[in-house]
């Protein structure tokens, strides 16, 4: 579940959390996440990971662009662009899938930035 509101924490380090809305995490997935790149290892296993990403992403086409980065040496990788065709509608138990891949490093994921709502009190003068 995605669960949207605010935070608090008072003098005395209680929390308050003020819960504005609650809401499916595989329907609000799409509008958080923007570009997923999947770090996988040039190796054997590589080429089982692509077939196995073409298959997940052909049938669930959508917003989300995905990247491959094939890692050159622990701290470089060359990235790649696959095509805007296969841009993903992302769902969690896909995304587990591919994330468990043996060929799959790491997984890096662009989202738009958290912007804090205006508060709805204000101070008086």
């Amino acid at each position: 579940i995605l669960i949207e509101g605010q935070v608090m924490r008072r003098n005395d380090d209680e929390i308050q959390l003020l819960v504005n809305r609650i809401s499916s995490l595989d329907a609000a997935l799409t509008s958080l996440v923007k570009e997923i790149t999947f770090v996988v290892k040039p190796d054997d296993k590589c080429i089982d990971f692509m077939d196995a990403l073409r298959t997940t992403v052909e049938p669930e086409m959508g917003s989300v662009k995905v990247e491959i980065g094939f890692l050159v040496q622990p701290e470089q990788m060359v990235i790649a662009d696959i095509a805007h065709s296969l841009s993903w509608n992302l769902r969690t138990d896909s995304f587990a899938k591919l994330r468990g891949h043996p060929a799959v490093q790491d997984v890096l994921i662009k989202a738009p930035d958290v912007v804090a709502p205006p508060p709805r009190w204000q101070r008086k003068s």
